[in-house]
């Protein structure tokens, strides 16, 4: 069966369990330096996100996709704003902080309507407020509950919410942006191994064979998520594509919890309720008004 015969929401939701199911893998690279494993990803991403241009879009369209060539300069933001989602989020996997890192993720679309709202001049519903100030305050009493601030949890929403948005500005396919944007990452991620190798302490190159299949494997996980979102979302419609996002991060927040027992403090939880309930306000309006 090709990719072509599965149904468009089959494909959004498999790339949707996939991301859920990160924390899993990232999990069994926890004793590696989280920069060797970020250098990894980069690197490793590249040739599959060759492979799939190659196989699905036209040599036109990904040279039409980048002109005039102005619009891949702010590709450098965007790939920095993903380099420090990706490091934050690799880094939280080894401290045992998946719960926290998921409640990033539930954030974002929130904090990319407030970007809209800033840099894109875009109205918001009274609804939409109200959505947004249920879970600022959701985040402010975790700030006055927590001996140590959920400030992951911020920055992972923050560097997500302004790569979206430095994306929508560039307006490219999503599979050729993040093309060039490991691209222009690559250099940096193999002089990292190199430098590395050199001083004796690169895991992957003196490492077992597991270890370095791994590491490559990095790359396909990486881009195959995407590409299936991608693929199933051009086909359905953004109401059901921005409910079937959610379950990113409730997946995430699941295998933390049920999988790695992470612990869920009772202020954790209200916080939490706080936001799925904006979450639900917001989906919800959206729906209405994507639907009537």
């Amino acid at each position: 069966m090709t990719i072509n015969r599965v149904p468009p929401v089959g494909l959004a939701l498999a790339g949707i369990v996939l991301w859920g199911l990160f924390p899993i893998f990232w999990k069994q690279l926890a004793h590696i330096d989280p920069l060797e494993v970020l250098a990894h990803r980069i690197i490793w991403a590249v040739p599959f996100l060759a492979v799939i241009l190659l196989l699905t879009i036209s040599s036109k369209e990904i040279i039409s996709a980048c002109k005039p060539w102005g619009k891949l300069i702010p590709l450098a933001a965007s790939a920095i704003m993903i380099t420090l989602n990706w490091g934050l989020y690799i880094w939280a996997m080894g401290e045992n902080k998946i719960v926290e890192a998921s409640m990033g993720y539930f954030l974002a679309p929130l904090i990319n309507v407030c970007f809209g709202v800033f840099f894109f001049k875009e109205k918001l519903h009274i609804t939409q407020w109200v959505a947004i100030v249920i879970a600022a305050c959701a985040v402010i009493g975790l700030f006055l509950a927590r001996e140590v601030a959920p400030w992951l949890a911020l920055y992972l929403a923050g560097s997500f919410a302004a790569y979206s948005a430095i994306r929508k500005k560039a307006s490219q396919n999503a599979v050729v942006g993040l093309f060039f944007e490991t691209a222009v990452l690559t250099p940096f991620a193999i002089g990292l191994v190199i430098y590395k190798i050199n001083i004796g302490t690169s895991v992957a190159y003196f490492s077992d064979q597991p270890t370095t299949v791994m590491l490559a494997a990095a790359g396909v996980i990486t881009v195959l998520p995407l590409w299936l979102w991608v693929s199933g979302c051009r086909k359905i419609n953004l109401s059901t594509a921005g409910l079937l996002f959610y379950l990113t991060p409730t997946i995430q927040f699941f295998v933390g919890i049920f999988i790695y027992n992470e612990p869920l403090p009772l202020t954790d939880l209200i916080a939490f309720s706080g936001i799925w309930l904006a979450l639900t306000i917001f989906a919800m309006h959206s729906y209405k008004t994507q639907t009537t």
